[in-house]
């Protein structure tokens, strides 16, 4: 099904998809934060009833706070939705932010206590809010960032430890342990040294025991068995997506060379081949990747749309986005993620959802 300004929507491009633990769906985009129930879609009051402007360009992404309270962070500022009373409270990170346009919000991430959360800017600082008092901790964000080293921090990521991952506007790689409020010490190899260096950081992702980085110029690994950061040997390309399978392998999406998949046991990658898919797997453009709890894995493929590979890996679906349903691809997707029911949901950059 495809669903777009014809069906109410008030545009048809979109950033983000996001679901929340009841099943909701929220659709985020230009000056737009969408909600689907599981029956129809419903707008959010994006403007400024004071003085009836856009209260965001774009809205980034939702994440869940409470049954009716949600965190939207955009590009003017962080957000505190409350759905029942359909209304949004602006939340200040600091006396130079603006309070129009706000600083770039890039995530909302789990901290310690469930009582804060980690918020991660575009070159705005990194700040803890308490939940509770919806205000910056002041004590508790220069506490991190005096552990981290840095304010400016990029694809941050907490692993099952309690400890944050990160890469800072200088291209470190740097690990915060929350429960000593310490910077974690590791080595970096030489190689992987180099290669910070020469690329930007795309995307971190733990799997078991290690935590991966996606660079532009390949990947690395964290080891905790060794506390060394290294470079994974057979992948010198950029790498765009990372995501964890329900067996333990690790999916590694890349700009022009395909799929691949890793066995984090030895860190052995292969290309991911399959003779009867729908078009030459090497040389696609992945943007993201997701696997259901069935295993089906969901690619966000560029110029192509999205494809379904099943878990018996036997058939594949591929679902090029056009109104006419002709098997065409007219769009490029811009997010991908699973329902709680089971359906799959993708945001595009122009032809809806």
């Amino acid at each position: 099904r495809l669903v777009t300004v014809q069906d109410g929507l008030h545009t048809s491009n979109f950033k983000a998809v996001d679901i929340d633990s009841k099943g909701g769906v929220w659709l985020s985009g230009a000056r737009l934060l969408t909600r689907f129930d599981g029956k129809s879609f419903h707008d959010l009051p994006t403007i400024n009833r004071d003085n009836g402007k856009a209260l965001f360009s774009i809205c980034n992404g939702v994440k869940e706070y409470d049954d009716h309270r949600f965190w939207v962070y955009t590009s003017n500022g962080l957000f505190l939705l409350d759905v029942r009373k359909n209304s949004f409270e602006r939340i200040m990170l600091n006396e130079q932010e603006d309070t129009l346009h706000g600083f770039f919000i890039n995530n909302v991430n789990d901290y310690l206590s469930t009582e804060q959360v980690l918020v991660t800017t575009d070159g705005g600082g990194t700040y803890v809010i308490d939940k509770g008092k919806r205000k910056v901790n002041i004590e508790a964000s220069q506490e991190f960032i005096n552990a981290a080293g840095n304010s400016f921090l990029v694809c941050a990521k907490k692993d099952d430890r309690n400890t944050v991952w990160a890469s800072t506007i200088n291209k470190q790689l740097v690990a915060v342990d929350l429960n000593k409020m310490k910077r974690k010490p590791f080595e970096v190899d030489k190689k992987a040294e180099a290669m910070l260096t020469a690329s930007v950081a795309q995307t971190i992702c733990q799997c078991g025991e290690k935590v991966y980085f996606g660079l532009s110029q390949g990947l690395l690994v964290y080891d905790n068995a060794t506390n060394t950061v290294r470079a994974v040997e057979g992948l010198n390309c950029t790498v765009k997506a990372l995501s964890t399978s329900n067996d333990g392998k690790l999916y590694v999406g890349t700009d022009s060379y395909g799929i691949w998949v890793l066995d984090p046991k030895d860190d052995s990658i292969s290309m991911y081949r399959n003779a009867s898919a729908p078009f030459d797997l090497r040389y696609a453009k992945v943007s993201d990747l997701i696997e259901d709890a069935s295993g089906n894995l969901m690619v966000e493929v560029m110029q192509k749309g999205l494809l379904v590979i099943p878990k018996n890996k036997g058939a594949f679906a591929l679902k090029g986005l056009s109104p006419a349903d002709d098997g065409k691809n007219i769009s490029c997707v811009t997010s991908i993620a699973f329902g709680n029911d089971g359906s799959q949901w993708a945001g595009t950059d122009g032809l809806g959802v």
